[in-house]
């Protein structure tokens, strides 16, 4: 599996190339080596890896920085990538709803060759829904986490509230927060719930972007704990719910 992510635009689809054979360790090449040479390269680097699935996350990073031709370009790249019997590989392309713009560019922009669209060469997109907090798949996926740092498992009864501050920490970013939150030393090292409790106070504050650190039980009292999740609760099944209609 070759997994990168966009975490910028790219210029051109050349610049695109170049930045796949980087991240799959390739020799750098320079401005001037053509497009063909390019793509030797890359799939040459992708047989020799016998990489079998591509994923290209953050994907809306590219979706939504290009405008008419310059876009079509890229569309045109991807459907040379899918389309090649030269790359065995299945490709999956992870964002944002914005990234959805791959697949309706040729349906909704008119004057350009309606043969470019993503979608006759992709599969129904999947939309992953944000966790519920208080749910049982909440419960779940928090104890992945406590079962990689060795503790037992969290329930709803006796650690509901680190339940729901896990759940802040995890709201006001993305899933990444849960790695950088668990997935250290000072974790790893815990012997029970309060040094746990210590750690992701300690790995917020170093890896976490939020006002306010839900570890601190003194800043953040259980009723204004409570309110902000009643809010995040009620708007995530609102979404949900005009999303099914």
């Amino acid at each position: 599996m070759f997994y990168v992510a966009f975490k910028e635009f790219k210029k051109s689809t050349a610049e695109i190339t170049r930045f796949l054979i980087s991240e799959l360790e390739g020799t750098t090449q320079n401005s001037r080596t053509t497009a063909a040479e390019l793509d030797a390269q890359l799939i040459s680097l992708l047989k020799d890896l016998e990489v079998e699935l591509i994923i290209l996350d953050e994907i809306q990073n590219i979706a939504s920085s290009y405008d008419g031709i310059e876009f079509q370009r890229i569309i045109k790249y991807f459907c040379y990538l899918i389309d090649s019997n030269k790359i065995r590989c299945s490709i999956i392309f992870a964002g944002t709803s914005s990234a959805k713009r791959l697949i309706t560019f040729g349906r909704t922009a008119g004057k350009f060759d309606d043969d470019e669209q993503m979608s006759r060469r992709q599969m129904r997109p999947i939309e992953i829904k944000p966790i519920l907090p208080k749910t049982k798949n909440w419960i779940a996926c928090c104890n992945w986490f406590i079962q990689q740092v060795g503790l037992p498992n969290l329930t709803k009864d006796e650690h509901s509230e680190l339940l729901d501050r896990i759940y802040l920490a995890y709201s006001e970013h993305t899933m990444s927060t849960m790695r950088d939150l668990f997935l250290r030393n000072n974790t790893r090292n815990a012997k029970n719930y309060d040094q746990l409790i210590e750690a992701l106070f300690e790995n917020f504050e170093k890896y976490a972007i939020g006002a306010v650190n839900p570890f601190d039980y003194e800043l953040l009292t259980k009723k204004q704990l409570d309110a902000y999740l009643n809010e995040q609760d009620k708007n995530l099944r609102s979404q949900f719910y005009s999303g099914l209609c």
